[in-house]
């Protein structure tokens, strides 16, 4: 029986396939994390959000406007979107197009990884950060804000990674780390120092 590598390697086709609708999902998630996580760091919860007890995993998708729970069928990423017209089947508010985008945009970021990477470890941890930094890129832009809590989830992916040397060996994952760091924060110092204003936060040079 051929394993599914072997199918893959076969068929370019059924894996693009499966690495589009794979991506979708993985993008449905991070749109849940995108919304949730920056409530759950702040304390910026509503009601009926404090009720339910959030977090990443629980509960199920909800409208932000109506709080109905959704069906899955309501819940399909990318297909539901279009299919429901963009808006709530229940309350018919308007369904930002940013759910859509992120989900297209995971599914274009995994297709990509697999055609430069292949289908292997690598490329797991190019999707891991790759969608931690699409997560990031959008938090940033609606909160002006990069959470410790993925910057440093990054750091530490990436030097376990390089214990392996998937990418480069770790000796040279810790001095990128560090000069990385050391660099951006000189160039704040020096910023504030000149101009009496910060030009970046310490979000921009923990990432």
């Amino acid at each position: 029986m051929k394993t599914i590598f072997a199918l893959f390697l076969e068929n370019p086709w059924l894996m693009y396939s499966f690495a589009f609708f794979g991506g979708l999902c993985i993008g449905s998630f991070l749109n849940v994390v995108i919304y949730r996580l920056p409530k759950m760091l702040s304390g910026d919860l509503t009601k009926q959000e404090e009720t339910l007890k959030i977090n990443l995993c629980w509960p199920g998708s909800f409208c932000i406007k109506c709080n109905q729970a959704l069906k899955f069928w309501h819940n399909i990423p990318l297909i539901s979107y279009f299919f429901l017209k963009g808006r709530c089947a229940y309350c018919q508010q308007k369904i930002s197009l940013r759910y859509p985008t992120i989900e297209f945009l995971s599914a274009i970021l995994l297709m990509f990884v697999i055609y430069w990477f292949g289908f292997n470890f690598k490329a797991l941890s190019a999707v891991i950060f790759s969608g931690l930094l699409l997560v990031i890129s959008v938090i940033d832009f609606d909160e002006y804000l990069i959470p410790d809590l993925l910057a440093y989830l990054l750091l530490w992916i990436g030097l376990i990674t390089n214990i392996f040397q998937v990418y480069t060996s770790l000796q040279d994952a810790v001095i990128g780390a560090v000069v990385g760091y050391v660099s951006l924060w000189s160039v704040y110092h020096l910023f504030l120092i000149c101009t009496g204003k910060q030009g970046m936060g310490y979000g921009d040079f923990k990432l």
